[in-house]
């Protein structure tokens, strides 16, 4: 993960009461470090470093491949419940 060892991801090591996982753990396998950069941006505990909608949105984690699936390729299920 090269943006944790450049030091422009700063998480702090505060483990998890109830899974004693710290959120990189769970992450780890993430091949994506923009998905990272992203999602650290958007969990910031300071709302002045906190991520816009915007800024979230001009991630490059959502220019770079691969590209989501086209709607029409997604499975449909039918519904469960009554009308």
């Amino acid at each position: 993960m090269p943006l944790l060892k450049e030091g422009s991801i700063d998480i702090p090591k505060r483990w998890h009461i109830q899974s004693g996982k710290h959120i990189l753990d769970i992450f780890r396998k993430w091949s994506s470090s923009n998905g990272l950069k992203l999602m650290t941006g958007l969990l910031q505990y300071d709302p002045s470093k906190r991520w816009s909608a915007d800024e979230a949105l001009a991630s490059k984690y959502f220019s770079e491949l691969p590209a989501p699936t086209p709607l029409s390729l997604m499975p449909t299920f039918p519904t469960k419940h009554s009308k």
